[in-house]
């Protein structure tokens, strides 16, 4: 990765931390669905990014939610498990798409379009979140509400997520 690529991809993650650390930690739904914005960092990262990278970011990630979650490891987990399998999702996805491979640099709405990023994003996520509230609950007994936890959950990360992507991205140049 060059100089280029990693300054705004630090103030990205700084940028995603705080704000799930100091605002999306609090926006909780009804005890049901609870926001993890900082995956949006995860889902963005350059398309053809380095698996070892990936691992040691998510890796990082995770450690630092947990410290501030006082979870120990299960932010982790999610994020390790999220960064092993991007990599056969957003594949698996823009090959059944009609996006050209070649002019992908990164995983973004501006790149691979509104529903292929929510397609992306809603499977990642949705497995990032399985993670956390199954192993939360530790026992199969609470499986129904762990599921709708998981679900709603990932409905209002899905949102969010798009919401940033929005706000922040830069429309693609020319």
């Amino acid at each position: 990765m060059n100089q280029q690529g990693i300054f705004p991809q630090l103030l990205g993650f700084i940028g995603y931390i705080v704000f799930q650390v100091f605002f999306a930690r609090k926006m909780i739904l009804f005890e049901t669905a609870f926001c993890f914005t900082y995956v949006g960092f995860l889902l963005g990262l350059p398309y053809r990014a380095n698996r070892i990278y990936l691992l040691l970011i998510a890796f990082l990630t995770g450690l630092i939610i947990d410290a501030f979650y006082d979870t120990l490891g299960i932010h982790i987990a999610a994020c390790l498990l999220l960064a092993y399998v991007r990599p056969f999702v957003v594949n698996t996805l823009v090959v059944r798409s009609n996006v050209n491979r070649d002019l992908i640099t990164e995983v973004s709405v501006r790149e691979l379009g509104s529903s292929l990023f929510a397609t992306y994003a809603t499977l990642l996520i949705f497995i990032h979140h399985s993670i956390i509230f199954f192993i939360e609950a530790g026992t199969i007994q609470l499986l129904a509400f762990s599921l709708k936890r998981v679900i709603f959950s990932t409905i209002f990360t899905l949102i969010t997520v798009i919401i940033v992507q929005y706000l922040f991205l830069t429309p693609k140049r020319r």
